[in-house]
């Protein structure tokens, strides 16, 4: 009988490294199995492909179990396109992510970002700061309010459960992007 190990159970595994190739490509980098058992064909295993998602695979014809992988996108990585007039503080002693933000207060000034899976974007709210608009695809703007009393950083302002392109636009006031988080 083969077992199914969770995955969410790391603790519990012995990792074996090990390499299968698939039409000439590596597609296996690691192996999870019980600490107490031997290797044998019909293990559970964990395959990170070139999507950089991870299948769980057993070996008795059971279809892969794929677990999404959140990727954090910094605002200054390429994907994310700027228009009109923005601001690219590096090495802030502020708590940005990697101590960077792109930040603007010019009103109709915007960023773009195309991914695939599931978008959040994260930013600061404070006082001083303004409101953004984001739209999804080209569709209607959604209004975000980035002012708060106190200064909060790591605030999640979008969420995107389906693919495609954003674009955030500067609507008044201060307005602050951090990083992206896409899950896939």
């Amino acid at each position: 009988m083969t077992k199914l190990y969770p995955i969410l159970r790391w603790t519990f595994f012995l990792i074996v490294f090990l390499t299968i190739r698939c039409a000439g490509q590596n597609c296996c980098d690691f192996m999870l199995v019980n600490k107490n058992d031997t290797l044998t064909k019909n293990q559970l295993v964990a395959v990170e492909i070139p999507t950089g998602k991870i299948a769980l695979i057993s070996f008795v014809n059971l279809p892969p179990v794929y677990v999404p992988v959140t990727y954090i996108i910094d605002n200054n990585e390429a994907v994310v396109k700027y228009v009109g007039t923005w601001e690219h503080p590096t090495n802030t002693r502020d708590p940005f992510y990697k101590n960077t933000c792109s930040a603007s207060t010019t009103v109709n000034s915007y960023a773009e970002i195309t991914f695939t899976g599931t978008l959040e974007m994260y930013s600061t709210t404070g006082p001083g700061h303004g409101k953004l608009g984001v739209s999804l695809n080209g569709g209607p703007e959604i209004e975000k309010d980035l002012y708060s009393a106190t200064r909060i950083e790591n605030v999640m302002i979008f969420n995107s459960l389906q693919p495609g392109t954003i674009r955030i636009r500067v609507k008044s006031g201060y307005v602050v992007l951090d990083y992206f988080k896409n899950t896939k």
